[in-house]
């Protein structure tokens, strides 16, 4: 199963977090990260659970204009909020994806 989560570095100890339950309960599970601004240490992070744990993760640059255009009107809310609308562009090939 595909399992997909987006961040910057504002929430990227959360997507640590995240992965690693993930790999815990769910071994075999693929899992990918929209990046949209994670740090070189958040993303050295990331990739070490990979090595920890055998698992694939794969790591997915997004220009941060793509979402500049849209107003942001909360403060818990931010662009990156707005990557999942790229899941079915990203992921045209796989049958499902669970967005978490």
């Amino acid at each position: 199963m595909l399992i997909v989560t987006a961040s910057d570095d504002n929430y990227a100890i959360g997507v640590i977090t995240l992965i690693t339950s993930i790999t815990i309960h769910n071994p075999g599970a693929r899992i990918a990260v929209l990046d949209q601004g994670i740090s070189l240490k958040n993303r050295q992070a990331i990739e070490n659970l990979a090595d920890k744990f055998d698992v694939k993760i794969e790591r997915h640059e997004i220009d941060q204009s793509q979402f500049a255009h849209i107003p942001v009107l909360n403060d818990h809310i931010s662009h990156t909020t707005y990557l999942r609308l790229l899941i079915p562009a990203l992921f045209q090939n796989e049958d499902k994806a669970l967005y978490v």
